[in-house]
């Protein structure tokens, strides 16, 4: 092998362990999410919001891990929960909400899909 040759063979090696490592949703995460997702926006076709809750949970995914979004997803569905169990759900993650609420504000956009229509 050439020089040339070596180096983007190193370079690609380098690459693909990370990239595996930014997308590392498991598949039961991203089916759920996807149903839960066109359960929630029975306006669309079935082959429409499935392809649109697909790319969202891909756009999800650029921002957050496995770990990360599942904490992420559960403070964002029980923040509105009433008495102590939903104070301390507020208390401990107002940021992770916000930024949640952002990332999906995002990728709503991102796959032209109406904001606030995805699993709550």
């Amino acid at each position: 092998m050439n020089k040339l040759s070596t180096s983007l063979f190193a370079a690609a090696m380098v690459a693909i362990p990370s990239l595996a490592a930014a997308n590392d949703f498991s598949t039961m995460t991203r089916v759920q999410y996807v149903q839960e997702c066109v359960q929630s926006n029975p306006h669309m076709n079935l082959y429409e919001s499935t392809n649109k809750c697909s790319c969202v949970i891909d756009e999800i995914a650029k921002e957050y891990n496995q770990v990360e979004f599942d904490d992420a997803a559960a403070s964002y569905k029980y923040r509105n929960m009433v008495a102590d169990r939903g104070r301390t759900v507020r208390q401990n993650s107002r940021e992770a909400v916000s930024k949640f609420e952002k990332v999906l504000l995002t990728s709503y956009e991102t796959c032209k899909m109406r904001p606030n229509n995805g699993p709550q």
